[in-house]
């Protein structure tokens, strides 16, 4: 076997081990359709995760007698715990983005908070 046609055959290898580690998804259409570890995901306004995250979010809120209207939008990410991304609106008409952390304990940790300009 000559050095040409050793390292031929170990590049090959080597782009078969790249395409066996792939995804299949990535492969077929260029996205993944797999959730990315650590990436963000939405959820359904009526997630229970993303109502329990408003239930903490709204007592929290600078504002006087206005309650929840409805859940706008929300994400999660999964990392040392799980971070969530949530949009709401209240009875008074503002709207507020808010960034939960959710620990490992289970307990909340309000990380930002900020009227949304989004309407």
């Amino acid at each position: 076997m000559t050095a040409r046609s050793t390292s031929l055959r170990l590049a090959g290898a080597f782009a078969l081990g790249l395409v066996a580690l792939a995804p299949a998804s990535v492969l077929a259409e260029g996205t993944p359709s797999q959730p990315v570890t650590g990436g963000w995901h939405e959820l359904r306004p009526s997630d229970p995760e993303l109502v329990a995250v408003a239930a903490f979010v709204v007592p929290r809120l600078p504002v006087r007698r206005a309650r929840l209207l409805r859940i706008e939008g929300g994400e999660r990410q999964v990392v040392a715990g799980t971070n969530y991304r949530i949009g709401l609106q209240l009875t008074d008409r503002s709207r507020w983005l808010a960034l939960v952390w959710r620990k490992l304990d289970g307990t909340y940790q309000l990380t930002r908070v900020g009227p949304s300009n989004v309407h």
